[in-house]
């Protein structure tokens, strides 16, 4: 929303809010006020920028414009400033200056004078993002490589770099400490400034996205359940969390009250740190992240939708600002706020006494975090818009070839391939293509925006972006749609997640009578595409991410056996199924959004196929390949390539859980304590050991795999005292329960495949019964056997987990627990769980915090009721060669392999 109002604070107040922030920040205030004045921005060298026009002309594909983008006046040879002092305005012209470099490269920190000059910039980690300044250093978390790095900023060098947790995203600073927010794994860091060591890991919610702090307290916002929490600096405990919006990504607090941005909802809320109530809620843009404070106003800036939105404190007015494309943070320094714009390489400077942007700079790379000290804007950042990286053949090999099982993009539920084609074909909706928080955060695609559902959140209405092209240079039509749609409800790979639009059920059924008129209305004049469900569905956007594509007209509506032309900035150029696959640029692409489908960096992608983990490694150290799938492979190669190779071995915990499935309709496993006997009984370690010998599983006694959106750590069935950790085993208790249910000497049928771990895990589960009094048979089949299908004839069934589609937990319960699951032949239904994950779902569209919540708790409840043992969550391990660069991946989709350069 955007009002025409007045700045709402005296401009004497403002002025005093921005250098009382600056100084506490080390703004350097020279004793005459006036030599505050913000002096002109340079314009970048051999760069202009553009007016602003609602539809951008096409310009050539790659990671950098010969234009920038975005919401920009010209800037001319010189400027106006405006000079506070003694209570008056006056106007003064100043020169552009043209000193120092002419961008800073990726991977840095930066610094911007106050009258917009670049100057000299710091090598860092990969992937730096969050920014602070205290202790006389700057800090920066190097997001892909876990550290933090300590730069001095007098002698511009990096003086400390210090190991914290997994994708460290955001960073404050209190006296001796500072505290670092680590994405990946639900856990804060705490370093002590004078030691330089970690000296705490605080355990906090699923997925902290930001941090604040002030002496008395430190807080974090966690965007997977939809929280923010108090750590006390005293004792480094956390309080009990305090539920907010849906996805918080950005958190400030001052002397009176703490913001919150939910980057979902679109929302800032305000909260009282004492009492915990909640004040005002503001709508704001989308994908809200950045917030800063003054005693009069909030400032928050929308990254999915380029502007900033200033909030008045005291009258509740709001104004919106235009600025760059992806605002990411903000800070009030030098009578001005600057805003980083991750994704056009622009800082903006808005001039709060107009409400204006006053101008901009490039600063050639991603600029993320900001901060202000000694007298300069700092700047933290990554790799984009690096020309310098385009090129050259990027070689990828593991034991599979993408398109093994098909080409097909609406197949789905082969994730090499489903990696591979993430760079060639485009939906309405998207998750982020970036690593980190920004990887399932739901953006436009080929929309323009994500639609808020009406007609009682039954209809969703996209407008399709103009002037998107095919690789064979047709343009996209709104109609084109259709056939996608029709594909995925007749052949793709999960047709029920459509079921629910009019007239896809019977789709589903009858194909032959299939007809979607009410369920999807297109329209190429106005470029519209509009989806009409039977009843709401809360993750109706994340499936439409998921299996459905624009079609070209022509296109047959059965599984396609060839390469259908894609949207995306690469295309197949060669496939044969299960011995060719390889990418080259689309020349047709013209990168419309780089949070959904950033351009690429290599020129080729191709991919071999090697026999095994092994083998693919040898490919790298032999110079042969550049990025190697280390699967299937022995946990000591692993163990060799993290120690001999740190810099080149990547791994992480991908959205999945692998189970033992247990037939609650047969005895004895009918009986829940015998059911939780087998959990107390089993070894995880070992668990994770024996699945240990083709990949890397990290231990676990849940549903919900680690940094999953509402996973939180629970295991009842350990030796020890319930608490973080794992303690082994208890025997002991186990026997008594199954004494307790009289089932002793029941017969039980332990099925699954014969070879490989398969085999080695039926054997363990054998003698885990035997050593509960159980008489057991082992029935082993080939690794095609349809053991889901077939469940119901043995009492315990090795088969496969659940691999996540989208980051929402109802993916978990739907698929596998539901009493209308794919894997009811193992008989299991909880009609209790079954209330609370239908409630879970109608809070998805109303109450989103609430409807995360409700998921932990049905996490929760299926472990209670104990109708699988989890067997871990699967890790995947990649090796790449030093002539790699920029190395970015994220649970869903892997490594991000169009973002890759080759050296």
């Amino acid at each position: 929303m955007e009002l025409g109002i007045e700045p709402s604070v005296p401009l004497q107040q403002l002025h005093q809010d921005v250098l009382t922030h600056a100084e506490a920040l080390d703004w350097r205030r020279p004793d005459d006020v006036s030599a505050l004045a913000p002096e002109s921005v340079i314009a970048p060298s051999s760069q202009e920028l553009p007016v602003t026009t609602d539809e951008p002309p096409h310009e050539p594909s790659g990671p950098v414009s010969s234009r920038l983008r975005g919401p920009w006046a010209r800037l001319a040879t010189g400027a106006m400033a405006v000079v506070l002092a003694t209570g008056a305005a006056t106007v003064v012209a100043h020169p552009w200056i043209q000193s120092g470099p002419s961008s800073f490269p990726a991977n840095s920190i930066g610094s911007i004078n106050r009258d917009g000059s670049l100057e000299g910039s710091v090598n860092v980690g990969l992937s730096p993002d969050g920014l602070a300044y205290g202790g006389a250093s700057l800090w920066v978390t190097n997001r892909t490589d876990g550290t933090v790095s300590r730069v001095d900023p007098k002698i511009r060098a990096v003086v400390q770099t210090i190991k914290v947790g997994a994708s460290p995203v955001a960073i404050t600073v209190t006296a001796h400490d500072v505290w670092v927010a680590n994405f990946d794994d639900g856990t804060v860091s705490r370093i002590n400034t004078l030691s330089n060591t970690v000296v705490d890991e605080i355990r906090v919610g699923v997925q902290p996205a930001a941090i604040a702090s002030r002496p008395d307290g430190v807080w974090v916002a966690n965007r997977g359940d939809g929280t923010i929490q108090r750590i006390d600096p005293a004792t480094s405990r956390t309080d009990k969390p305090v539920a907010v919006g849906e996805g918080p990504d950005g958190i400030a607090i001052d002397k009176t009250s703490l913001w919150v941005c939910n980057a979902v909802d679109g929302t800032v809320v305000e909260i009282d740190p004492t009492t915990l109530q909640q004040g005002r809620s503001v709508v704001v843009g989308a994908g809200p992240r950045g917030v800063a404070l003054t005693s009069g106003d909030v400032w928050v800036a929308s990254q999915l939708s380029q502007s900033v939105t200033r909030i008045s404190r005291t009258t509740g007015a709001v104004r919106t600002i235009n600025v760059g494309d992806g605002p990411h943070s903000l800070v009030l320094a030098g009578d001005a706020v600057w805003v980083s714009n991750e994704y056009d390489g622009t800082i903006t400077r808005i001039d709060p006494t107009s409400n204006a942007v006053a101008n901009s700079m490039y600063v050639g790379a991603s600029p993320r975090g900001l901060t202000a000290a000694g007298g300069s804007i700092w700047v933290a950042s990554g790799a984009f818009a690096d020309a310098g990286h385009k090129g050259g053949t990027l070689r990828v090999v593991a034991n599979q070839l993408p398109g093994e099982l098909g080409v097909d993009p609406t197949a789905g539920y082969d994730p090499y391939t489903d990696s591979a084609e993430r760079l060639v074909y485009d939906g309405l909706v998207a998750f982020g293509m970036s690593g980190g928080l920004g990887s399932d955060s739901l953006v436009p695609d080929l929309a323009v925006a994500l639609p808020r559902p009406s007609n009682a959140n039954t209809t969703y209405a996209f407008t399709l972006r103009s002037g998107i092209r095919y690789s064979t240079g047709r343009e996209v039509k709104a109609a084109d749609f259709r056939t996608g749609l029709l594909k995925a409800l007749t052949v793709g790979g999960n047709p029920e997640y459509y079921a629910g639009i009019i007239g896809g059920r019977n789709c589903i059924d009858h194909p032959a009578t299939c007809d979607l008129s009410a369920g999807l209305i297109t329209d190429n004049v106005t470029r519209s595409v509009t989806f009409n469900l039977v009843a709401p569905d809360s993750v109706f956007l994340d499936k439409l991410a998921w299996l459905v594509y624009p079609v070209p007209p022509g296109t047959p509506a059965t599984m396609s056996r060839n390469p259908i032309p894609g949207t995306g900035p690469y295309l197949i150029s060669a496939y044969e199924q299960g011995r060719k696959f390889s990418l080259r640029p689309n020349t047709y692409f013209r990168q419309w959004s780089f949070a959904a489908q950033p351009a690429g960096y290599p020129d080729v992608i191709s991919f071999g196929k090697v026999a095994d983990g092994k083998a693919a490694t040898d490919e790298v150290t032999e110079g042969r390949a550049d990025v190697a799938r280390v699967w299937p492979a022995s946990g000591s190669l692993r163990d060799d390539l993290a120690k001999t190779y740190p810099s080149q071995f990547k791994s992480q915990v991908r959205a999945q859980t692998v189970f033992e499935y247990l037939n609650t309709r047969m005895p004895p496993f009918n009986d829940l304590r015998v059911r939780q006997a087998l959990n107390f009984a089993v070894d995880r370690n070992r668990l994770v050991d024996i699945q240990g010998a083709n990949g890397l599983f990290h231990l676990t006694c849940q549903v919900l795999p680690p940094n999953f959106p509402s996973y939180h750590w629970y295991c009842p069935y350990t030796s020890g005292p319930a608490n973080d950790a794992y303690d082994g085993p208890d025997l002991a208790r186990a026997r008594e329960l199954v004494r307790l249910s009289g089932t002793r000497g029941t017969a039980v049928t332990v099925r699954g495949v014969a070879s490989g771990a398969g085999h080695t895990l039926n054997l363990y589960f054998a003698t885990v019964l035997r050593q509960l009094d159980y008489r057991v048979r082992l029935q082993e089949l080939p690794d095609d056997f349809d053991f889901i299908g077939s469940g119901d004839k043995a009492q315990i069934t090795s088969a496969p987990g659940w691999i996540a589609d989208y980051p929402d937990a109802s993916q978990f319960y739907d698929n596998v627990f539901s009493c209308r699951s794919a894997v009811a032949g193992i008989g299991y239904c909880n009609p209790k769980i079954e209330r609370v994950a239908t409630e879970a779902h109608a809070a998805g569209l109303a109450d989103p915090g609430r409807a995360a919540r409700l998921w932990t708790e049905v996490d929760r409840l299926i472990t209670d009721d104990a109708p699988v043992v989890s067997l871990g969550n699967n890790t995947a391990t990649w090796f790449v060669s030093q002539t790699v660069g920029n190395y970015q991946s994220n649970a869903l989709v892997g490594p991000l392999l169009s973002q890759i350069w080759v050296r």
